[in-house]
């Protein structure tokens, strides 16, 4: 039987070199979009760089919003200057917070009803 041999990146050292290239691509794109929005006053978030990109790509596409995401230190970049992802941080710290504050207040609730119930049995 014949078995297909699937080549590994270490096989096809170009690849490595095409990723760098575009990850970097990405990460000038991206900077160059987070540093105009906030030198414009306007709000850093992942569609906003996605479309002011487009402005600074010579190919007119810009970088897609997950690529903020999955380029390290791009999105370190996003997280410094925009607003709105510390707020929806804060934001989740905070509703984690009352989350665990009303489940305790329902359970001692619960348990001052039972104990009245079970003393007036």
């Amino acid at each position: 039987m014949n078995q297909l041999s699937v080549p590994t990146n270490d096989d096809r050292p170009w690849l490595h070199t095409a990723h760098k290239k575009n990850k970097n691509r990405s990460f000038q794109l991206g900077k160059s979009a987070i540093d105009s929005l906030v030198k414009e006053g306007k709000s850093v978030s992942l569609n906003s760089i996605h479309n002011k990109s487009k402005e600074f790509d010579p190919t007119g596409k810009g970088i897609h919003p997950n690529t903020i995401k999955t380029n390290e230190l791009l999105f370190d970049y996003y997280k410094q200057h925009s607003h709105t992802y510390k707020k929806r941080q804060t934001n989740k710290r905070a509703s984690q917070f009352s989350m665990t504050h009303d489940t305790d207040l329902r359970r001692i609730s619960l348990i001052v009803i039972l104990y009245s119930f079970v003393k007036n049995t």
